[in-house]
């Protein structure tokens, strides 16, 4: 029987209260939003590289999200013994194997669990160095990692209407009207599921703004760490596939970066 990545029910999550919880449980739902949009492809699709010139395909994202995991997580926050799965900087994304596609897939899923163990009896606070050498806390260590999977989501959107013509939250087969996600509502959650209950829930769509930072900076580590990651996440919708710096952009419609946006003193470390 030929194997397919298999469906996914992604997570609900709180949208009130202590910020652990929202950090992990928001880190999930993109971790799940990355399965979902490979579920009921073939090895074989997954490896397609749908949108030439670029090498790019889901299961290289598979590949790539697992290294980003295991580095950022077990390497350099929890200090672990262990190696990159590939060295090499550029396997993830060019050795690709529909014959492996199981194995990869997998083998991310193993990294989910094993990183969250590595986080899980430390403080928000906690410090390690990142690439570079500077501190970061885990806490901004969730915020990339959330940036991260957002970004390569984006990417996994077009492969995957590219594939088979499924797009947006639900494969093809769905209607748009019909689509509900947390923030707002828990997609795939049955105590969150769109009811009486909760009549006004709507799809969440991200929408990125500027933020002052030196304000939040006044306002302790979590408001600091939140406008860096704000001005990131604004930055990279303007730049490539596989760079790590953004560009500011400048929008007619939405102006969405400040004149004064200076990428360095933001930027967080990427694999």
């Amino acid at each position: 029987m030929t194997w397919k990545a298999p469906e996914i029910n992604r997570p609900g999550g709180p949208q009130t209260g202590p910020e652990r919880p929202i950090l992990e449980a928001m880190l999930n739902w993109h971790r799940a939003t990355l399965l979902w949009k490979c579920a009921g492809l073939t090895g074989e699709q997954l490896a397609e590289r749908a949108i030439p010139p670029s090498g790019l395909s889901l299961l290289a994202l598979i590949r790539h999200l697992t290294k980003v995991e295991r580095v950022w997580f077990r390497i350099r926050f929890a200090g672990e013994p262990v190696e990159s799965p590939f060295p090499d900087v550029e396997a993830e994304f060019e050795d690709v194997d529909p014959a492996r596609a199981a194995a990869d897939y997998a083998r991310l899923t193993e990294e989910f669990r094993l990183a969250d163990a590595a986080a899980a009896n430390a403080s928000l606070d906690d410090e390690f160095n990142d690439r570079d050498g500077e501190p970061m806390s885990l806490r901004m260590l969730y915020l990339h990692m959330i940036e991260e999977y957002a970004r390569h989501i984006g990417h996994a959107d077009l492969l995957r209407e590219r594939i088979d013509g499924a797009t947006g939250e639900l494969p093809h087969s769905h209607h748009a009207a019909d689509t509900y996600s947390w923030p707002g509502a828990g997609l795939g959650s049955a105590e969150n599921e769109p009811s009486a209950i909760r009549p006004n829930a709507k799809a969440w769509t991200r929408m990125y703004r500027p933020v002052a930072s030196a304000d939040s900076t006044e306002q302790g580590p979590a408001a600091a760490s939140l406008a860096s990651a704000a001005f990131w996440n604004v930055a990279v919708c303007e730049r490539s596939t596989r760079t790590s710096r953004p560009s500011a952009a400048d929008s007619s419609t939405t102006r969405a970066v400040a004149v004064s946006f200076r990428p360095a003193e933001h930027e967080v470390a990427s694999i």
